[in-house]
């Protein structure tokens, strides 16, 4: 609808253009951080216009400062009654963006209309930066003086993005709503908004992800490390006498009920990929079966010595090659079940018989455990592996099934015990080895009588489980403790799933249980080792720091490390700007940058002892001898160091300030 010069003249006399707010508010918490000022046009015959509307008319008719004059005027009228430091982004044409006018403009409208700049910010789009970057450079930074924030809006759909970025100084990226839209089921744009936020993050500005319409958008940008959002999940926009009723609102009301389903981000967010490398290396180490991960092409990302054992191949000779090349002689054993867990299905308790290397080596038999690993969005981005060797109980097994008929072992002796229930969830029939697990009989276990089996604590989350099933016809899959004497207990995983009709009504469901008790045990085992690490380390009689390469930050000292250093070394501080002095065995002041942990965590050097001389920040010296090694990533990439510090004592008969004095432990 084509607007003239008169009609719009008229609609400014007549009060007729209105300033609306849409929420901006922190993904993580679902504050409120701020609104972006939107204009709208109540029109006496065409109702409420959108901006795209009519603003190239006012553009064209040179009015965008006095249609901007306007809207602030009333916009920031319409805050003053609310407290807070909510912020009010405003967004800027590109004909006002080389007016040199501007910066003097906005702050005499916020002077009137008593805001302070520092709660504005302006949203400068790409194609207003094109034809005067040096101008537009100018007023930013006008601007900046005054306290105002810059935001790029519409990040991404211009051709000199990184540009801009290097040549404004911005506060805040917009990424824009059409990365947004598609990112749920679209990698390609998924890849795009997380480059966008990894972006913002490396140069330390904020990202605002526009056209939020549903919490999965929302929890995959979290999930990325997006921090504020922008759409219609958190609120349309709204003129200003809905305002007091928003702010009534409680803070839980701002997404329409919808609760985030990221419940620990925290952790994969903060933890550094220093420390995340020791969290796994312990737990690696500590488990009694063979753990790896596996890339989407089926090279070894990461491996323990249990599994490098089970291989006859050193840790090292695994990392980065493919599954086919490290043990090709059994690889095909293997490979059907690699290539299931690729397309996303779980593969657990296979056995794998593996033949003898040499006359000297006996035959083996491998339980193996394939879990596809899923990333933000569920896509399968590699394969978890565990494999315990079973030869023995094998041997048992095969002992066993020639003392007894073939067919019925056979039956009793198969992990699995098939299930089948009717399309109510009552149970039908259960596989024998049911009653030799729970002792209850066929008639007992039909209905719902084969709860009588589980554990009592696990029978509401099964029922809810199956219910909720019944109700979507998603598969069952569900984990529980069953006994046959009330008293010693197993865990079980029991998964099915349901044959329909030709109309699509479920007519049956069918699946099995399967005994998880190793695996159950292993995982505890895995907590208990990873206990018992780090206490050793916190009673270990040396000092012992571990640093990270890319920021010289702490990750741990041990209580041992405090005392010889005399200060409570905090992790995240800096290890090259400590509160003590060294010095060496001439008395001469020692650069952090040159001790030994600096050269294993920026050289990869492994140094053996060097006694040093330390003055603490209480005033008490020491004479310690200090060691250093690199820690290495899977790649062999130096990520850290680790210091060990051993305080030695002085030979009476000697000044232990001098070159030629002799240390004992």
């Amino acid at each position: 609808m084509p607007f003239v010069l008169q009609e719009i003249l008229r609609a400014l006399e007549q009060n007729e253009f209105a300033p609306h707010f849409q929420p901006i508010v922190e993904l993580r918490s679902k504050r409120v951080h701020g609104f972006e000022l939107l204009a709208r046009w109540n029109h006496p015959h065409h109702g409420l216009v959108p901006p795209d509307k009519f603003i190239p008319a006012v553009e064209r008719h040179g009015l965008m400062n006095a249609l901007s004059e306007d809207l602030l005027r009333k916009a920031f009228d319409a805050v003053k009654p609310f407290s807070g430091n909510f912020r009010l982004s405003v967004n800027v044409s590109p004909a006002q963006l080389h007016d040199r006018n501007l910066p003097d403009f906005l702050r005499k409208i916020a002077d009137e209309g008593e805001f302070d700049l520092k709660r504005l910010t302006v949203e400068l789009t790409e194609s207003a930066l094109v034809d005067d970057l040096n101008l537009a450079g100018a007023i930013a930074a006008d601007l900046k003086s005054m306290g105002v924030r810059l935001s790029l809006d519409d990040f991404g759909t211009g051709y000199s993005s990184l540009l801009h970025l290097q040549s404004l100084p911005f506060d805040e990226l917009k990424l824009d709503r059409s990365f947004v839209k598609s990112m749920v089921g679209s990698r390609q744009s998924r890849k795009i908004t997380a480059t966008v936020i990894g972006l913002g993050l490396s140069l330390g500005l904020q990202t605002v992800c526009e056209g939020i319409e549903c919490p999965e958008q929302a929890d995959l940008l979290l999930w990325q490390g997006g921090m504020l959002g922008q759409g219609w999940l958190f609120g349309k926009p709204m003129p200003a006498d809905q305002l007091a009723e928003f702010w009534s609102r409680p803070e839980t009301e701002t997404t329409d009920g919808c609760e985030s389903t990221v419940s620990d981000l925290s952790v994969n967010l903060e933890a550094s990929p220093a420390q995340q490398l020791c969290q796994l290396r312990a737990i690696y180490h500590g488990v009694p079966v063979g753990l790896a991960f596996l890339g989407s092409d089926l090279r070894y990302v990461s491996l323990n010595q249990r599994l490098a054992d089970l291989n006859g191949i050193p840790l090292h000779a695994h990392l980065g090659r493919r599954v086919c090349d490290v043990v090709p002689h059994i690889y095909k054993q293997f490979e059907p079940y690699l290539l299931t867990a690729l397309e996303g299905e779980s593969v657990h308790g296979i056995e794998v018989s593996v033949p003898p290397s040499d006359l000297n080596t006996p035959a083996r038999t491998l339980m193996v455990s394939y879990e596809p690993a899923r990333d933000e969005a569920g896509e399968v981005i590699g394969v978890c592996v565990s494999i315990s060797d079973i030869s023995q109980i094998k041997q048992k097994e095969e002992a066993l099934r020639e003392s007894e008929d073939h067919h019925r072992h056979v039956v009793e002796l198969n992990p699995q015990t098939p299930w089948v229930m009717d399309a109510a969830g009552r149970n039908i029939s259960v596989s024998s080895r049911w009653e030799t697990l729970t002792s209850l009989t066929p008639e007992q276990s039909s209905g719902m009588g084969w709860l009588d089996a589980v554990h009592p604590e696990d029978r509401e989350q099964i029922s809810a489980v199956i219910e909720r099933c019944l109700c979507t016809g998603e598969p069952i899959d569900v984990e529980y403790r069953i006994s046959n004497d009330g008293l010693q207990w197993q865990w079980m995983r029991s998964r099915g799933a349901p044959r329909r009709d030709s109309a699509g009504n479920i007519i049956r469901w069918y699946g099995s249980v399967e005994s998880i008790h190793e695996h159950k045990l292993a995982i505890e085992e895995l907590r208990q080792s990873a206990a018992r690490l780090r206490a050793i380390l916190d009673t270990d009689p040396a000092g012992i720091i571990f640093a990270e390469s890319a920021s010289d930050r702490v990750i741990h000292a041990n209580p041992r490390a405090n005392e010889i250093f005399g200060f409570d070394i905090r992790p995240e501080s800096i290890w090259t700007e400590p509160p003590w002095k060294l010095n060496d065995e001439d008395n001469n002041a020692l650069d952090p940058n040159d001790l030994p942990l600096a050269r294993a965590m920026h050289q990869g050097e492994i140094t053996t002892a060097q006694p040093v001389h330390l003055h603490r920040a209480d005033g008490s010296d020491v004479w310690m001898s200090v060691s250093a090694a690199p820690v290495r990533s899977g790649d062999g990439v130096v990520v850290g160091g680790v210091l060990v510090a051993q305080e030695l004592k002085a030979d009476k008969t000697t000044e232990s300030a001098t070159r030629g004095v002799r240390y004992v432990h």
